[in-house]
């Protein structure tokens, strides 16, 4: 494929041919198998080339347009990438709005029609006057009295400024206004030459029916040597006027034939050459790009900044707190009425275990009494109580015989002193709790009890002595445990969700083939997507922080700039991981199983729920792999321990999650650059 400077080369064929595919080769969206291809100077991609830049303007066969934008603001975020004043866009947006009688400007893309949206995108790509114009399949949909002003428009340009234009299309006969043609089919080539030499050539009336013609000698030409391409035979037919040479000859002479590719420029690379570029120009472009899309859909961006105001407050309420209103079945043989009695504490009282009872109804339990232990055993299978208490005839009189002959104590006292208790251990955690409540008040209505009968109630106590604690409090809320790792959890999985569905919705609806085409680099899309998504995180940090702390109160120990400082580092880390899934996947839905299925195993493995030291050996050497349980563990400390910067395990959190950062931003780089090979 030859196209000389200055020439509309008109790429024909029909649809699945391989037009667009040779086209993304050409801008360096794709990589050829084997072949070169030399534009401008250089190859695409290469330093000595413009291609991807401001030197092409491209059109792809879709739109490609941002729907939520209007026209104007199109044209001055790509006029902006261009490196164009608004006063240059400005007059060529007049210019191109006369020429391609484009709608109303005000107006979103969105609600335009295909006809007024593929002008729209024409104009795009005309708009910077590049010295290379590809334009794939621009007049579909167009009207024939517009599709006649494109193709006029297209002649002055290349005869005023000398810009080389390539058009592909499957209307053959509009063709014919190019100054060269390439007839294409089955991803190989039939012939490239000017329309009316072609048509003159192979006796035709239409380019049509030369393509026609050519198809059917492609055709039968057609044998086991699949590799060789028709356009080689036909060139050294007409370079030597011989025959076309048979399927079975050697094929060792058809690159004499084909042009001469000059040798590219050395380039002397440089040690800058190696560092990331970013454009502000660019960066300017993408970021109000980034944040009008948001003013644009406030009502799911709102929606999204108050997800932990909806979330914190489940968290608070629902997870963590001591559990109440158990109900626990009684049997209590030691007073015929089983309701009323007298709960008055007294050392010579023949009700101690009414004194009891009552003490357990103060925890919250719903004690529901039953005339005899069998039926309410019976209540515990059947699910209706988590346990049941029997109290023997003559506990009290047993129990201050235990208290006072001690180690004479018949083996009568002490069984008729004991409280039977049967549990429903099917809850684990319920069924802890409720022994910890029998066992708690016992003890407390134990030595009040003694204490009653003038005797130091320290006796009874168990001789273990609870200090001050060195962090926390003497009643620990297993909240404050929680909340830390559900904070981090939830940062970390709002950015990766909002993260990698902006990504994808930019990439499927509007396309990155343009965005690529005029010279975005991989880098600056990511950052440019950081930086706009980082906005959105810190209002979710800031909502998370009031909800937690000024709302809930939640402890806070430590220093608030370290906290805020981990938890935006956590939302930097998801970004990261959410760039990563829009770039190994394709489909909202894809990411969505693939963002899921990844972020259960850390949120049961990374130490939110549950301590990591309760994990199975194996699990917890996978726990400590994941990026979020270093700042799980880093942030608890900061809350409850106060630990500054300076601590082993709060710093730890900060380096683990900047080599994550820095990882997942790498490997999405590599992602975008090899994904288009």
């Amino acid at each position: 494929m030859t196209v000389s400077k200055g020439d509309i080369y008109g790429l024909l064929g029909a649809s699945g041919c391989g037009k667009t595919t040779l086209l993304n080769c050409i801008l360096g969206r794709k990589y050829l198998n084997s072949g070169q291809v030399w534009v401008l100077g250089g190859t695409p991609g290469s330093k000595s080339s413009g291609v991807p830049g401001i030197r092409v303007g491209y059109m792809p066969q879709a739109t490609a347009l941002y729907n939520d934008f209007t026209a104007s603001e199109t044209m001055y975020y790509y006029g902006w990438v261009a490196g164009m004043s608004n006063q240059k866009i400005k007059e060529r947006f007049e210019v191109l709005k006369a020429l391609l009688m484009l709608p109303d400007t005000n107006q979103l893309v969105k609600h335009f029609s295909g006809g007024q949206q593929r002008r729209v995108s024409l104009s795009v790509a005309l708009l910077h006057e590049p010295e290379l114009l590809i334009l794939d399949e621009p007049t579909v949909g167009v009207d024939p009295l517009l599709r006649e002003t494109i193709w006029e428009h297209l002649l002055k340009i290349i005869n005023e400024r000398n810009v080389t234009i390539i058009i592909t299309t499957h209307y053959i006969e509009e063709a014919r206004q190019a100054n060269i043609v390439g007839l294409m089919r089955s991803g190989k080539f039939l012939a490239e030459e000017p329309p009316e030499r072609l048509i003159a050539r192979y006796n035709a009336q239409t380019l049509e029916e030369v393509f026609l013609k050519l198809s059917v000698k492609q055709n039968r030409d057609y044998c086991s040597n699949k590799s060789q391409s028709i356009v080689n035979n036909v060139i050294e037919s007409i370079a030597t006027n011989n025959k076309p040479k048979d399927c079975g000859q050697s094929n060792a002479n058809e690159l004499d034939f084909l042009p001469d590719i000059p040798p590219e420029a050395k380039y002397v690379s440089k040690l800058s050459d190696y560092y990331p570029r970013i454009s502000g120009k660019h960066m300017k472009a993408l970021i109000w790009k980034s944040l009008l899309w948001m003013m644009r859909n406030l009502p799911p961006v709102f929606c999204v900044i108050m997800i932990p105001v909806i979330q914190i407050p489940i968290i608070y309420y629902a997870v963590g707190h001591d559990p109440v209103d158990l109900n626990v079945a009684v049997t209590n043989y030691e007073t015929n009425n089983t309701i009323a009695c007298n709960q008055t504490m007294s050392c010579f009282s023949d009700q101690l275990s009414c004194v009891y009872l009552g003490y357990l109804e103060r925890r919250a339990l719903n004690l529901i009494y039953f005339d005899s232990q069998d039926d309410a055993r019976e209540s515990v299978f059947r699910s209706k109580n988590y346990a049941s208490i029997v109290v023997q005839h003559n506990f009290s009189s047993a129990l201050r015989n235990r208290i006072d002959k001690w180690q004479k104590t018949t083996p009568w006292d002490m069984t008729s002193s004991e409280i039977d208790v049967f549990r429903d251990l099917s809850d684990k955690h319920i069924a802890t709790q409720l022994k910890i409540y029998l066992y708690d008040t016992f003890q407390t209505f134990a030595q009040d009890f003694i204490e009653s009968c003038e005797i130091d109630r320290r006796v009874l106590k168990l001789p273990l002595k609870f200090e001050t604690p060195v962090y926390g409090t003497k009643c620990p809320n297993f909240t404050d445990y929680v909340l830390p790792g559900f904070l981090v959890m939830l940062t970390f999985f709002l950015s990766v969700a909002s993260t990698a569905f902006g990504m994808l919705i930019e990439r499927n609806e509007s396309g990155f083939e343009r965005t690529f085409a005029v010279g975005i680099s991989e880098i600056e899309l990511l950052v440019a997507h950081i930086i706009t998504q980082f906005i959105m995180t810190i209002c979710q940090i800031i909502m998370s922080l009031i909800c937690t702390f000024l709302i809930f109160n939640m402890t806070q120990n430590g220093s608030l700039i370290i906290v805020i400082a981990l938890i935006s580092l956590t939302g930097l880390l998801g970004m990261s991981y959410g760039l990563l899934v829009s770039c190994v996947c394709d489909r909202e839905q894809t990411a969505t199983y693939f963002a899921i299925g990844s972020i259960f195993p850390i949120l049961c493995l990374g130490g939110t729920i549950w301590p990591i030291e309760a994990s199975h050996p194996l699990m917890r050497l996978i726990s400590y792999t994941f990026p979020i349980t270093p700042a799980i563990e880093s942030l608890r400390s900061v809350l409850q321990r106060g630990w500054g910067l300076l601590t082993r395990t709060v710093y730890i959190g900060f380096i683990s999650m900047s080599l994550w950062v820095i990882l997942l931003l790498t490997m999405s780089i590599l992602f975008l650059k090899f994904k288009k090979s």
